[in-house]
């Protein structure tokens, strides 16, 4: 998928993602700036995580310098050589040597000795006659003490090939409780067997046992899970009902095909994978389905209706995606560590890489694995009873891959970790048997603890906490580093990239150390990035859903385009006409659409293509058409018909549709003037001719307009007039209405605005008639000065109504304040403020006041009639507190113990005769 970086919300991804993470960024200054927010946040993961890369191949190495290591490689070819021809079957190591397992044509023999199934041989370096170094694989003759000439054995061997003259040895095996296995087939059936068994101690001496070790002869399961087959319960109907699957996937087998869906929904049958069934008319119950679970990965197993191959499939719940995998039918296990599970034909991980190699991997199952003492790595051998045929899978749980495969009919591992491995070239019997020694990882658990770590390495961090420990370690943060490169994320996959980065911090806290490369700091910065990814990428989703639909629509549409295109058996050019008006809207869309963010730009690219091809050949269709006699007729026709018709109409609304049906007919003449440079028409002449013909029919078609257009306007003319005078009297009405219901200035705004639209929409339908302009001019001056003035008038009264209430609402509040300083008690004021009616009148004006939008003066009654409460109620407490009753009907004022007498008696002035000393008075 090809993507766009249009976005401007760089800015804010970038601050955002400053703000809660320090990591460094790796983004340039114009990619921040041309980036969406996704793709910024994206490019910083990627950076972390190649920084995460370089320190977890530093702490490997250290690893490595540490505890040493060794990775599968060929060491030699050499060729063991039999006394015999004969066809080789298997090898194994027997106490340090080689025991060679194979089967001779007898020929004209009696018997078969044990020399013509067994052979030991060495297997040790040794010097080369080149002079280098060698491998020494001769021939151990058997010895009275061999186990092979145990006299039990003997005659256990003589039996078997005396009384089943078709016995032949088809496998070794030495079992980890030290059992040593010869395994014979003694007739058709795969269970027909005969087993032959040693005991081998711990320190190499082999003991025969019996003839009867069949029991013992078992190989491990051939999956390591079990199959759940579908029930009732997993069955979700609908119009396209489905299986549920852990509520993870939904599989159907409905509408003639298989088809995986990651949502569960029921109306529709697409999905994220589909493949064709056998039957197309089967429902769903009609099929079988099996599913099992391992890790993060659903295996489905489906039978379709009258099918006999059963299919697989490995749908991966962290990137949304189904591969087809038969080969799990044979056999399969699950990884260590949760990574995935690995099958005779390749693996599959959990981080979403899905590998098959190139074999034919028919009737392999699951023998035995092999784990190397540090952890690293895993052998996982696949083998095929009837021809004997292994694989061998190196699982390596850092890289998380799986080397080559090791083809091979027997392979054995020795002590140090070298392997013999030999494959049989042919079916024919022969003397020399070619075979390859491998140097493995896979050394035995005695081997390794007698491999001493010291030097400059004794006591370090690595040491202290173990090779297994660092592989796990290393392997987990690599598991990070490998959903940071995943090239189809998905929420879930960073959800899970979050939840990993959680879990190796709080696993692996030696981690944070120096000598660990300091790995946590890098892995909390990806938790912290990562955290910022899933807000950014829940966007992208929703963009990339709103791309792919707005791309299916465009398909859908080009279809239904391409299927209407039957240019062979058109009449006339109309249909070529709309056809390539169709055509080109059509690749307009679709180059519109490249634009989009995270849109298929290479699909629509390829819809472009398609619809330019059908655009040249219907216009190659399209230009020889033109050429017949008549194409253009029917414009002519056209033309007379419309001109007719105009002449007839009898009210100007009867020219509409003929207006439109004569620039419907002028567009497609345009289309076919601006196509006709594309038209191919070799014959000059003939273009030539074609030119004028379309120039004539437009000139006609133009006249034709003309006259249309022209007796329109003459019937708007004698139609708008009467219209016209209606109009003003009706207007001149709604005035009056309006002036009459105008109570109030904020409904004269709400009448100016009405009537200032209507006389808007009046210059709309009569602006052809030049009379009614000023007409409509005057009308509007006339409005807009009669509400006007209204709305002053009554804005006058508002104010000396608001006046008049407040001069009296400031003489009663004068009023309640005496009266309020003369109460005695502050009950007694609370009662004159509860019952006085003057107090009651004041708030009726405060309301009043409120209603005529005055909300100061309003306030201010309201806070004026507060304010005498408080001061009356705070002298009334004052007096109760300085008064005490006295013995009269005085009152005393009271400070400390002290009483004074009070005069209560009102002042009033009197005037008294004086009597001068003279005896005068004055």
């Amino acid at each position: 998928m090809t993507t766009s970086t249009n976005d401007p919300a760089a800015t804010l991804a970038g601050a955002k993602s400053g703000a809660k993470s320090g990591a460094k960024s790796g983004v340039s200054e114009s990619a921040a700036v041309e980036g969406s927010a996704y793709e910024i946040i994206k490019a910083r993961l990627d950076e972390q995580g190649r920084a995460l890369q370089q320190k977890i191949e530093q702490l490997n190495a250290r690893r490595l310098e540490v505890f040493g290591g060794s990775q599968l490689s060929v060491l030699a070819n050499e060729r063991v050589r039999t006394e015999n021809n004969c066809v080789p079957r298997d090898i194994l190591n027997v106490g340090g040597s080689l025991l060679f397992g194979y089967n001779v044509f007898i020929g004209l023999r009696k018997e078969t000795r044990v020399q013509d199934v067994f052979a030991v041989h060495k297997f040790e370096k040794s010097s080369a006659q080149a002079g280098g170094e060698g491998w020494n694989l001769d021939a151990i003759p058997f010895g009275d003490g061999s186990f092979l000439q145990d006299p039990r054995f003997l005659k256990d061997f003589f039996e078997l090939y005396k009384y089943y003259r078709d016995s032949e040895l088809i496998q070794l095996r030495l079992l980890d409780n030290g059992r040593l296995l010869a395994i014979f087939k003694i007739g058709p059936n795969p269970r027909d067997l005969k087993v032959m068994r040693w005991a081998v101690d711990g320190s190499g001496g082999i003991t025969y046992l019996d003839n009867v070790g069949l029991d013992d002869h078992v190989f491990p399961p051939t999956h390591s899970f079990e199959w759940t087959r579908a029930s009732r319960d997993n069955y979700v109907p609908g119009r396209f009902p489905h299986i549920n699957v852990h509520d993870v996937c939904f599989v159907e087998t409905n509408g003639g095909d298989l088809t995986i869906k990651v949502e569960n929904n029921t109306s529709t049958g697409q999905g994220i994978y589909t493949e064709p069934v056998d039957d197309k008319s089967q429902s769903l119950d009609d099929a079988q389905f099996l599913f099992a679970k391992v890790g993060s990965l659903i295996l489905l197993k489906i039978l379709p209706y009258r099918e006999t191959l059963w299919r697989h499939f490995v749908f991966n719940a962290r990137t949304k995606e189904a591969h087809r995998v038969d080969a799990i039918a044979h056999s399969c296990v699950d990884l260590p560590e949760d990574h995935g599970i690995i099958f005779p034909g390749g693996f599959a991980l959990a981080t979403g890489e899905v590998k098959t190699f190139d074999f034919d991997a028919t009737g392999l199952t699951f023998e035995r694995a092999l784990r190397s003492p540090n952890g690293e790595d895993v052998l996982y051998s696949f083998y095929e009873p009837h021809s004997g045929r292994r694989v061998l899978l190196s699982y390596n749980l850092i890289d998380k891959e799986v080397k080559s495969p090791i083809h091979a009919h027997g392979a054995s591992i020795f002590d140090d970790g070298t392997m013999l491995v030999f494959r049989a070239e042919s079916p024919e019997a022969t003397r020399v048997h070619p075979m390859r020694i491998w140097q493995t990882p896979f050394v035995s658990p005695e081997f390794a603890a007698r491999q001493k770590i010291g030097g400059a390495h004794a006591g370090s961090l690595l040491v202290k906490i173990g090779n297994p420990e660092a592989v796990r370690a290393i392997s987990d943060v690599h598991t990070v580093r490998r959903m940071i490169g995943n090239q189809k994320p998905s929420v879930t996959m960073y959800e899970d990239l979050i939840g990993e980065c959680t879990r190796v911090l709080d696993t692996y806290p030696w981690l944070r150390e120096g000598d660990a490369g300091d790995l946590s700091s890098t892995i909390s910065e990806v938790r912290a990035t990562g955290e910022l990814v899933i807000d950014e990428f829940e966007k992208v989703l929703s963009i990339q859903k709103a791309s792919a639909e707005a791309l299916r629509k465009s398909e859908e549409r080009q279809r239904v385009i391409f299927g209407e295109l039957r240019p062979d058996s058109f009449t006339s050019i109309d249909p070529f006409l709309e056809a390539m008006k169709s055509l080109r809207t059509q690749r307009g869309h679709l180059i519109s659409l490249q634009e989009e963010r995270y849109i298929d730009v290479v699909k629509l690219k390829a819809l472009e293509k398609e619809c330019g091809a059908q655009f040249d050949e219907l216009t190659k269709k399209a230009g020889i058409f033109l050429q017949s006699e008549g194409a253009l007729k029917p414009y002519l026709d056209k033309h007379d018909e419309l001109q007719k018709l105009g002449l007839q109409i009898t009210q100007a609304l009867q020219a509409k549709p003929l207006l439109a049906e004569l620039e419907r007919v002028q567009s497609g003449l345009q289309l076919l003037t601006e196509v006709t440079g594309q038209l191919k028409i070799e014959d000059a002449s003939a273009r030539t001719k074609l030119l004028e013909d379309i120039a004539n029919v437009l000139a006609q078609l133009n006249r034709a307009r003309a006259v249309l257009d022209g007796r329109r306007k003459e019937l708007l003319r004698s139609e708008g007039s009467a219209e016209l005078g209606a109009q003003m009297k009706l207007f001149a009405q709604a005035i009056e209405s309006a002036l009459s219901m105008s109570d109030t200035p904020e409904r004269c705004e709400q009448e100016l605005s009405r009537l200032l639209v209507t006389v808007e929409e009046l210059e709309g339908r009569f602006a052809d008639l030049d009379e009614a302009i000023a007409l409509i001019a005057d009308k509007r001056e006339e409005v807009f000065e009669a509400l006007t003035a209204k709305k002053q008038q009554l804005l006058d009264d508002r104010n000396r109504r608001a006046q008049s209430l407040m001069a009296s609402a400031e003489r009663i509040l004068e009023g309640v304040k005496r009266r309020a300083m003369a109460s005695k008690s502050v009950d007694e004021l609370n009662a004159s403020f509860a019952a006085d009616p003057m107090i009651e009148k004041a708030r009726a004006i405060a309301q009043e006041l409120a209603a005529l939008g005055d909300t100061v003066k309003s306030e201010e009654v309201l806070s004026k009639l507060k304010s005498a409460r408080a001061e009356a109620a705070r002298q009334v407490r004052d007096k109760s507190e300085l008064f005490v009753p006295g013995d009269g009907p005085a009152q005393l004022v009271q400070l400390g113990k002290h009483r004074f007498t009070t005069n209560t008696q009102a002042i009033d002035l009197t005037m008294l005769p004086r009597v001068r000393p003279d005896g005068t008075q004055g």
